[in-house]
């Protein structure tokens, strides 16, 4: 439980600097968001493991990122550290990152793929495939919800399905 507490001081801590940065404006010269970029931001996560589709861990992650755009199509690659609770009384710390790639289907909103992998302290680590979509919310903020397949080899092949709520501040 230290661990957890610690863990979580800690994102907390790095978040809040962040959002004490004052972020610059990341509109361009029409006054649209411009999604090129570094990031940071703050997201939960909800997972389920497969079968029985219970609720297995909750998860706080920090997050860093950057994005570049061609034209209405936008890559990117992510980066976060974790502090996780399983329903079964376990916490630990964990890491991950993920590429994603995606069209935005209009100034202030993007649909996206991600790939990646998540490492948790307790040596059960996931392969992970999503698809999400982000929107803007103010000139420097985007709100985000991702769906991610996990899975592993650990214990014969275990699988989860991960929910993500995000916000990411641009600069």
């Amino acid at each position: 439980m230290k661990k957890l507490a610690l863990s979580i001081g800690a994102m907390a801590m790095m978040v809040s600097g962040a959002m004490a940065a004052d972020p610059l404006a990341q509109t361009d010269a029409n006054g649209d968001f411009e999604w090129d970029g570094v990031y940071v931001g703050v997201s939960g996560t909800a997972a389920f493991l497969n079968p029985p589709f219970v609720f297995t861990v909750g998860r706080i992650n920090a997050l860093v990122g950057a994005n570049v755009t061609s034209g209405d199509f936008l890559f990117g690659a992510e980066g976060w550290v974790s502090a996780y609770s399983m329903s079964f009384g376990s916490t630990g710390v964990g890491a991950g990152g993920a590429l994603r790639a995606g069209m935005l289907i209009s100034p202030d909103a993007l649909l996206y793929v991600s790939a990646g992998a998540q490492f948790a302290d307790s040596g059960v680590n996931f392969a992970t495939v999503g698809l999400g979509t982000e929107f803007v919310v103010s000139e420097n903020m985007t709100l985000g919800l991702e769906y991610k397949y996990m899975a592993s080899t650990a214990f014969g092949g275990m699988t989860a399905n991960a929910f993500d709520a995000t916000l990411r501040w641009g600069f």
